[in-house]
């Protein structure tokens, strides 16, 4: 069409003339761009994925956390010596009431990996295309943004995370559609802080009240290193609960 300075219909049909047939069925891709792996249905956790240990328990509460209220609250399990995910906490990620994707944490502090996620071609939904703790922030106009599950558990429902400090297009939208205002509190070492406040740049563009947020200089560097009480007070000066 370009060469005979033809609209692409008659193109076509002069190449038709001359025995030519498309095999195409969908549109070209672009070639700069990746494909797009088909995701299944539904996800299965880990075979060895069962109901929190004691080993698990006493792991939480050197963190400081309550076993209990991290089962009831996000639905953690855990796992056994065997299988593909030995000795973790298995941390289901939800998205609109369906399990879509997981994450494990290393409970031993012997694996190469602190973390094991799922495989990419058998999430339901890519994890990085949507936000941790999402489900558990319902009906909430104010939300803080943080790194990673634990930082979300130490703060607790109304905090949501992007799965580390490479947020994508994807979760922006989501942040801006379902809160009205925003903190975005990011570790506090400096690539992450530039992050932070580049997200919070990006949601401000959008109409939003984003804020990024420090840490405390006499806590520590994340949010889920945080004590209990240090949390809850940070909570509470950023939400006012």
């Amino acid at each position: 069409a370009a060469v005979l300075k033809l609209p692409p219909a008659e193109a076509t049909k002069l190449l038709r003339q001359y025995g030519w047939r498309s095999r195409a069925r969908t549109k070209p891709q672009d070639p700069f761009q990746k494909s797009q792996p088909i995701h299944p249905t539904s996800l299965s956790l880990p075979a060895e994925s069962r109901p929190i240990s004691q080993r698990h328990r006493d792991y939480l509460i050197t963190r400081n956390f309550d076993p209990d209220q991290i089962v009831e609250v996000w639905g953690v399990l855990g796992t056994t010596h065997l299988g593909t995910h030995p000795q973790r906490i298995i941390i289901p990620i939800i998205f609109e009431n369906r399990l879509v994707s997981f994450t494990s944490r290393d409970i031993t502090g012997r694996a190469l990996a602190k973390y094991m996620s799922c495989p990419l071609e058998d999430e339901v939904v890519q994890h990085k295309h949507i936000l941790y703790g999402l489900d558990q922030a319902q009906g909430v106009q104010t939300a803080i943004i943080v790194e990673g599950p634990i930082d979300a558990w130490r703060l607790g429902p109304g905090t949501v995370a992007t799965f580390g400090i490479e947020y994508t297009i994807s979760q922006v939208k989501l942040l801006a559609e379902r809160f009205s205002k925003l903190f975005v509190l990011f570790d506090n070492d400096p690539q992450a802080q530039a992050k932070g406040e580049q997200l919070a740049l990006e949601l401000h563009s959008l109409g939003k009240d984003a804020l990024l947020v420090e840490l405390p200089e006499a806590g520590s560097n994340d949010p889920g290193g945080l004590s209990p009480e240090e949390a809850q007070a940070l909570k509470k000066d950023l939400l006012g609960i």
